[in-house]
């Protein structure tokens, strides 16, 4: 399989993570999860998961996001495939999410690689039922239930318009089927660009 780069895009609990573990542990890709990024500062706020912080914060990961995207840019070997993992919606400050999902696409352009954004949708009962796990504790991810329900009620995930896309429902997938039809996509996409 050629070089690409993946974002695996849902809510919480919807197995971005689980799922980009997966792909990464069957291709070698290197996996940029959200919380590699987000968690430096998290660990500093003393976050538990479940109490919220300033809007400032995001500020902060922000600036680790474009370190590690530069660091990306200029050291990068261009074999290297890229699995990056995030909550993206719609109802963003000045359009963060989508310029966030850009800035991807933008790398995987000047890598000259082929880029697939997987949108991953999953019902808000299953969700629940794993967002209290002691890995997503331990990972300092949401873990409260009733929170989850809020960002459901009040975000809708990001509606792109990309050629590669694939929308993807989680809710009866275990990470093994998700990342093989994940996988089958890329190979699929891939011969396309030959």
């Amino acid at each position: 399989m050629r070089p690409f780069f993946l974002m695996l895009y849902g809510f919480p609990a919807a197995g971005k993570y689980t799922i980009a573990k997966e792909i990464a542990a069957r291709t070698g890709a290197r996996l940029i999860d959200n919380h590699l990024i987000n968690n430096p500062i998290f660990q500093v706020m003393r976050t538990d998961g479940k109490s919220g912080f300033a809007e400032e914060v995001w500020d902060y990961v922000g600036k680790i996001r474009e370190l590690v995207f530069d660091c990306i840019a200029q050291f990068a070997n261009p074999e290297d495939s890229f699995i990056f993992t995030n909550v993206l919606v719609e109802e963003t400050k000045n359009d963060g999410d989508r310029i966030l999902l850009e800035k991807i696409h933008q790398m995987a352009i000047t890598k000259q690689v082929i880029f697939i954004p997987v949108r991953l949708e999953c019902k808000l009962e299953t969700a629940q039922k794993r967002v209290n796990s002691p890995e997503r504790k331990a990972k300092i991810k949401m873990t409260d239930p009733d929170a989850l329900a809020e960002i459901y009620q009040n975000y809708h995930l990001l509606n792109v318009d990309y050629p590669y896309l694939l929308t993807l429902e989680t809710s009866e997938l275990d990470a093994p089927k998700a990342a093989a039809y994940i996988l089958k996509h890329i190979e699929t996409c891939q011969n396309r660009e030959k």
